[in-house]
């Protein structure tokens, strides 16, 4: 008995510091089959924040989520009405329309979403990926964005009948963009820091042998392209491929709290926490999260009995806050949900 108290008491600290979405420390992207806006086709929860894939553009919106935490742990005077959020998007300028999105690398488990009272908007069985394409977003020229090492990476892949210099890609809703002295791009929100690292780009020669392109951002206000100042072999393939970091977020990467935890016959374990979930944003820019309206909601998770393997996630709630007090299991291995 004592044995089974300390595994439930150290697997609900674990709980504490880790996302249903990260709990294999790595970033996904979940498909959308209607529980978000219909322009979505990808999301991916970030530090803080979410990405949104769509098929000319990326959208990234965060939230302050040290005032969120200061809420939770009792260190805020007072419950604020609204938290600060902040988004903007990325446009593929002149990408094609004959644009199409693959998928690669499938997660092992499965989300569900009952999010409010409209069944409508509720999906099951929804698929995540650790990679998605973008093929023939410019003439020749794919789209491959990817999770690494717990941050983001894409990758323009040109072809040699594409041309780099059609890359163009428009910022809308950043407070200031600059290139620093180290050559990175830094974004600066209302909210929060991002930066893209300076490009790397390559050619991987007819021997095999891999070659270093020299490759820098060029930037004309919110327009951000790339330049190839010694050129490149244009009859090999290119690859240019940025990476963005997050080590400048305000606040910590998780944004839920572990409530309480169970086990099952065959030694599944079980995590409840409140999850604060973050919807698609209706405008870009700097905006307001009402706190006090269906701001909470309750995330499931299950893992196989050695804890390495998320089996399934599962976001419950109505239209106002949730949150799961305790998690039981029957002698069938069904799952019972208390809460408020």
């Amino acid at each position: 008995m004592k044995k089974l108290i300390f595994k439930i008491l150290f697997f609900t600290f674990w709980l504490l510091n880790l996302k249903p979405s990260l709990l294999q420390a790595q970033i996904c992207f979940t498909e959308n089959k209607g529980q978000w806006e219909t322009q979505v086709l990808y999301k991916a929860e970030v530090p803080s924040g979410n990405l949104y894939l769509e098929s000319n553009c990326f959208t990234y919106s965060f939230y302050n989520n040290s005032a969120l935490h200061d809420c939770h742990d009792g260190h805020a005077k007072e419950l604020p009405e609204t938290f600060k959020a902040h988004a903007f998007k990325v446009n593929f300028l002149g990408s094609t329309p004959q644009t199409i999105l693959l998928t690669d690398r499938e997660e092992k488990f499965k989300r569900n979403y009952f999010h409010g009272n409209d069944p409508s908007k509720w999906a099951g069985n929804v698929k995540s990926f650790q990679e998605v394409q973008y093929k023939n977003l410019y003439p020749h020229i794919d789209l491959k964005i990817y999770e690494s090492k717990g941050t983001i990476k894409y990758d323009f892949i040109v072809m040699p009948e594409g041309n780099p210099a059609e890359i163009v890609l428009k910022y809308d809703g950043v407070d200031k963009m600059t290139i620093d002295g180290k050559g990175n791009l830094v974004l600066v929100t209302s909210i929060n820091e991002i930066k893209e690292l300076k490009p790397y780009a390559y050619q991987i020669n007819r021997l095999g042998v891999k070659k270093e392109v020299k490759c820098i951002f060029a930037l004309t206000n919110n327009i951000l392209t790339y330049k190839l100042p010694k050129g490149y072999d244009a009859s090999l393939e290119l690859v240019i491929d940025p990476q963005l970091t997050f080590s400048t977020y305000i606040g910590s990467l998780a944004s839920n709290f572990g409530y309480t935890a169970s086990y099952d016959q065959l030694g599944n374990t079980y995590g409840g926490a409140i999850v604060f979930g973050i919807g698609y944003p209706t405008t870009i820019g700097a905006y307001e999260i009402n706190y006090n309206d269906g701001v909470i909601d309750c995330g499931i998770s299950k893992f196989n009995a050695d804890g390495t393997q998320l089996l399934y996630s599962l976001y419950l709630g109505g239209s106002e806050n949730e949150s799961p007090h305790s998690l039981v299991v029957n002698n069938n291995n069904e799952l019972f949900v208390y809460g408020s």
